[in-house]
């Protein structure tokens, strides 16, 4: 009986191990799953972000940026990028834009995408949930290969913006694993998502490139994020662009 019991368990396990995995047909199912991958309620719930990246778009990574992206609830935010020619830093604080390019200051009352520039900052490592946020058209368009894996293709369609030609589309492929991002193809330029990490609860790709084989030359990119915190002390001073602009 003992020996009976085990071989029925055995078997239940190959059963089901062997058991397919659900299989989702519409873009609702496929979002959703992917929003609970990444942590999208801790997104919603976070009061401070940080997180400092460096972006590479030649091989020797002589041309590249170190980024740090910093925003605060409810619609403070600071970007700033350093590389070899130039320092820019776009920032929101207390209702008003303020940029510091090519060594000049500008400063501006926040418009009514704001929170549409917050979003971006805040939220733009987690494209899907940045598309959901801004009500960017979305559809899922059937399965595609890579790697030997049928992935689930999501295609978003952002709306021309101001003097662009037309709408911007980005297909994002999902892994039915982990219902993360491993893919995207946008104009002819294809990235790749990997080494993902998780911040209190928020799930990101820590690495993305589009060095692979194929890829153009002028097309090459590869970025990093080397910190990344939520929920820290983010004093208002480091959004203030008097203070800001007085230590840079």
């Amino acid at each position: 009986m003992k020996k009976s019991a085990i071989v029925i368990f055995a078997l239940f396990i190959v059963s089901c191990s062997n058991q397919k995995k659900e299989q989702f047909n519409t873009i609702e199912d496929i979002l959703q799953a992917h929003l609970k991958a990444i942590g999208s309620d801790n997104m919603e719930n976070m009061q401070t972000m940080l997180h400092r990246d460096r972006l590479s778009t030649t091989p020797d990574g002589k041309a590249a940026s170190e980024i740090e992206v910093m925003v605060k609830k409810p619609d403070n935010y600071y970007y700033k990028s350093v590389d070899a020619e130039d320092t820019i830093i776009i920032g929101n604080f207390k209702n008003k834009n303020w940029a510091y390019i090519q060594k000049e200051f500008k400063q501006r009352p926040a418009d009514k995408n704001n929170q549409a520039a917050f979003n971006m900052y805040a939220y733009g490592f987690a494209p899907l949930f940045y598309a959901k946020l801004n009500s960017y058209p979305m559809e899922y368009t059937g399965k595609t290969e890579f790697n030997g894996k049928d992935l689930y293709r999501i295609k978003v369609t952002q709306p021309k913006n101001g003097d662009d030609e037309g709408d911007n589309i980005f297909y994002y492929d999902i892994d039915p694993d982990d219902f993360m991002i491993v893919r995207m193809a946008n104009n002819g330029i294809t990235q790749y998502y990997s080494d993902f990490k998780d911040a209190k609860g928020i799930k990101y790709a820590a690495k993305i490139s589009s060095d692979a084989p194929g890829v153009k030359p002028d097309h090459y990119f590869r970025g990093e994020i080397v910190e990344f915190k939520v929920d820290i002390e983010l004093p208002d001073v480091l959004f203030d662009p008097s203070s800001v602009l007085l230590k840079k």
